[in-house]
């Protein structure tokens, strides 16, 4: 698999790429950023697929991940460090790290840019951060006015949407529940490291059967409202479709799905940085001028953990409250857990095209 350069020290990116689709010259290119512990490899039904939407599907692999280079000892000691502006620049240097590798990919593969015939946008490119992967598509968004200028002006001619694939909260810097309020294995005290990284495949990948008219209403509900709806377990003893995704791998899908080794090392202790770094991206993100033509999509699941559906409502919040917000739509994928391109990998394509004609702007739709 290729190696993509992303900085002047030799680091890199391993990716996948579908290539370019049969018979299409002004196709676009999905770009997806993974999330925690389940790396780019979960994308692969949807990246399978590609060809026969006539989208070309690039998968990254996020650095500590298997393939990608480490972060060093003095990049870890940022995260672990508690200085909110040390943990922004540390997110800062990871949107410019997104940034070289879409202008390298641009430039060395030739993709083709935005393009408008008769009011049909066409070409271009879309970034989707899955989970916690949403974290860096918001650190891009938030952070290209720190960009190169000719970077920026380069990218400006090629992305269309950022797409937020079911993030948690701490992806967009959604506030906290109390553990008693709300109960969130990642956050529990009392489970050692090695006891979360176990319990965690199943719980993030299973079915919660959270109250209907809290879903219904999640854009006017308070923050409150919304957590006293959802459920903390997932459900028990469910039917063959609402089995926890990972118990539906084999062996060998789950070692080349998952790597707790890497999440363990950075990724799960990203969750524990200054929660005002991913607040502060995610309003930018939504607000910022740069690149106005961009347009923010989000994606929740309504059968995902709870912590997701809490970072979606938050996502919603901040463009509902931003004074110039770039065009949002927000689409409600009913019936999916966390994990909808593994299960269900052509309706997400049918919804990232959807998202990409701009069939729902600036509402709350579902699926």
């Amino acid at each position: 698999m290729p190696l993509a350069p992303i900085d002047a020290k030799g680091s890199h990116f391993l990716y996948q790429d579908t290539g370019v689709p049969a018979h299409s010259t002004d196709y676009t290119t999905l770009v997806v950023i993974h999330g925690t512990a389940f790396y780019s490899e979960n994308f692969k039904p949807m990246f399978a697929r590609a060809n026969e939407h006539g989208m070309r599907i690039v998968l990254v692999t996020l650095r500590d991940y298997p393939g990608s280079t480490t972060y060093t000892s003095d990049e870890l000691s940022v995260v672990f460090s508690q200085d909110a502006k040390r943990q922004a620049d540390f997110m800062q240097q990871r949107s410019q790290e997104i940034a070289a590798f879409l202008v390298w990919l641009i430039q060395q593969e030739n993709l083709p840019p935005i393009s408008e015939v008769g009011g049909k946008a066409s070409g271009g490119i879309a970034v989707l951060g899955w989970s916690s992967g949403s974290s860096f598509v918001l650190s891009l968004v938030a952070n290209a006015d720190k960009l190169a200028p000719d970077d920026r002006d380069f990218l400006a001619s090629y992305l269309r949407i950022c797409i937020l694939w079911d993030p948690p909260t701490y992806a967009v810097g959604c506030p906290l529940p109390s553990l008693e309020d709300f109960y969130c294995l990642i956050r529990d005290p009392a489970l050692a490291p090695e006891e979360i990284a176990e319990s965690f495949p199943p719980w993030v990948s299973s079915y919660y059967a959270h109250d209907p008219a809290a879903l219904n209403s999640i854009e006017d509900l308070s923050f409150s409202e919304l957590v006293s709806g959802l459920k903390e377990h997932p459900i028990t003893d469910p039917p063959s479709h609402q089995r926890p995704t990972v118990l539906t791998y084999t062996i060998e899908q789950f070692n080349e799905n998952i790597d707790m080794l890497g999440a363990m090392r950075s990724h799960l202790p990203f969750l524990s940085m200054d929660r005002s770094v991913f607040d502060l991206n995610a309003r930018h993100a939504v607000e910022s001028a740069v690149w106005p033509r961009l347009k923010i999509g989000l994606v929740w699941c309504d059968m995902s953990v709870g912590d997701t559906v809490l970072g979606a409502w938050y996502a919603i919040q901040l463009s509902k409250q931003a004074e110039s917000a770039r065009p949002f739509t927000a689409i409600r994928l009913r019936g999916a857990n966390h994990f909808p391109h593994w299960n269900e990998p052509k309706r997400s394509i049918e919804v990232v095209l959807g998202l990409l004609r701009g069939e729902r702007t600036n509402n709350v739709a579902s699926v």
